[in-house]
């Protein structure tokens, strides 16, 4: 019985499926260090929020029961005793054991990053390039939701994906935020190009904006570097970079798995590279000039 024969765009390559698998744990392992103390601190803050309102509910109880058999305390601030019993609850409860919360750090940085990389890669399907803030395309995407029954399109910004994605976490917004910075921090701590899955990457420099786009479009706009052709204001721009370099040892990943990911992961990018690069791939300026590209679109909005 003859079948019909299935796409090449179908067919996945054993070897690009465990490729991506590893660059995805790596990416993990490095978002992890960025992670754990704001998990930690946040499941803290669940556990004294949780447990304190339990114990302080058993106390107003207790309290209202004293109020009622005894007169000397019709004149007890309750309310201010309450509170006391809060904050001094606050101060004794112990914190999550440190087991819990990497177990929970890894489950959060999983579905982060999970997240993150599905939005990004629909970016890249109408952009070559998108700038980052914070690591995270501020673009709408669009999506199908089912509102009372029906089907209905939207389109959420990426930061309220992740949002979404996260809301069974112990985290917030600004958890989300923190670990976003610091991963941006960590990963940018010099100029570098970090291999993604999917044959995605990124480029940056410190305190500069990041660059996402497909390892073809990375390589071509880098092919067209040459010494002789980068114009003054490039060169100066590459200047600027070189003195912020230092900060590496600040923002540096300090734990094997973290490293030993890091150097998987990532190559130099000079400073020259970096600024050539984003001449072409900032929203203001084209790929017109790159061989082999009839055009440019650059999506999203500047790192703050």
């Amino acid at each position: 019985m003859p079948r019909t024969s299935i796409p090449i765009r179908l067919i996945h390559d054993p070897k690009e499926v465990e490729q991506n698998a590893e660059r995805f744990d790596q990416l993990c392992r490095l978002a992890e260090e960025a992670a754990f103390p704001v998990v930690r601190a946040a499941l803290r803050r669940e556990t004294i929020a949780t447990g304190a309102d339990v114990l302080v509910s058993e106390a107003r109880e207790a309290l209202e029961v004293l109020a009622d058999g005894a007169a000397i305390l019709e004149g007890l601030d309750q309310r201010q005793l309450l509170d006391d019993v809060r904050e001094s609850l606050n101060k004794a409860m112990l914190p999550p054991e440190e087991e819990e919360c990497r177990t929970h750090t890894r489950e959060v940085v999983q579905v982060m990053m999970s997240t993150w990389l599905e939005v990004l890669q629909q970016c890249l399907k109408k952009a070559e390039a998108v700038v980052l803030r914070s690591l995270v395309p501020h673009v709408k995407i669009g999506v199908v939701t089912k509102v009372l029954g029906h089907l209905r399109s939207a389109k959420p910004s990426v930061r309220g994906l992740l949002t979404e994605a996260l809301s069974s976490f112990a985290i917030d917004d600004k958890d989300l935020d923190a670990i976003m910075m610091t991963l941006d921090a960590k990963l940018f701590a010099t100029p570098r190009v970090v291999e993604l899955p999917f044959n995605l990457v990124m480029a940056g420099a410190p305190e500069m904006p990041v660059f996402a786009m497909n390892r073809s479009v990375l390589e071509r706009c880098l092919d067209d570097v040459r010494e002789d052709r980068i114009p003054a204001a490039t060169r100066k721009r590459a200047a600027a970079i070189q003195p912020v370099i230092v900060r590496e040892t600040t923002h540096a990943f300090v734990t094997p798995h973290a490293r030993a990911a890091l150097t998987s992961l990532c190559e130099p990018l000079s400073p020259v590279q970096y600024a050539s690069l984003s001449d072409v791939a900032s929203p203001q300026f084209t790929l017109m000039n790159i061989p082999g590209f009839q055009g440019f679109s650059a999506a999203a909005i500047w790192r703050s």
